[in-house]
């Protein structure tokens, strides 16, 4: 029990690394400078256009964008960040849904075994009531192989998302 808890711990680990790992440095992160390359640029093309207009004398410092512009190039900043994150493809947001539901789940129940996942034997044999010795074991176990069994997925699926992250 207690190696097919660590098992799940460890693929469910190494997934939202994973995922984590992606969405941060393969979208946002490159992202986030083509956003600052496109404002630099339009920014460099408003200096020059104010530039040129004006007389000789002090230059102007400031450069604004119109906030149209701007608005434009934040939406398509946002409509790359969601592309990239893959939310547009609804089959697999829901898979990826239901992989983190599953996680969720998971830490919930081990949280509420106080972080154990192998109760204390001696603890469990020591307390009153009508609970038999190895009853909290069994328990957990049920739990744990649901949880094992969850994890298990389709090997279609699988080879998608190895091979997605690869």
């Amino acid at each position: 029990m207690l190696r097919c808890g660590w098992g799940i711990v460890r693929d469910m680990s190494w997934f939202l690394d994973t995922l984590l790992g992606y969405v941060m440095m393969d979208v946002v992160d490159v992202e986030f400078r083509k956003l600052k390359e496109i404002l630099d640029k339009h920014r460099e093309g408003v200096q020059a256009t104010k530039s040129k207009a004006l007389k000789p004398g002090p230059n102007l410092s400031s450069s604004h964008l119109d906030f149209t512009t701007l608005r434009t190039i934040h939406s398509s900043y946002l409509g790359r960040l969601v592309d990239g994150c893959l939310l547009n493809n609804n089959s697999l947001t829901s898979q990826m849904r239901q992989i983190l539901d599953v996680c969720e789940r998971f830490v919930a129940v081990v949280e509420r075994w106080g972080g154990d996942v192998l109760p204390a034997l001696l603890f469990e044999g020591s307390m009153s009531g009508e609970q038999e010795v190895g009853a909290i074991v069994k328990e957990r176990w049920v739990v744990v192989a649901e949880m094992d069994e969850v994890r298990i997925l389709p090997e279609k699926h699988r080879r998608h998302i190895i091979d997605f992250f690869r």
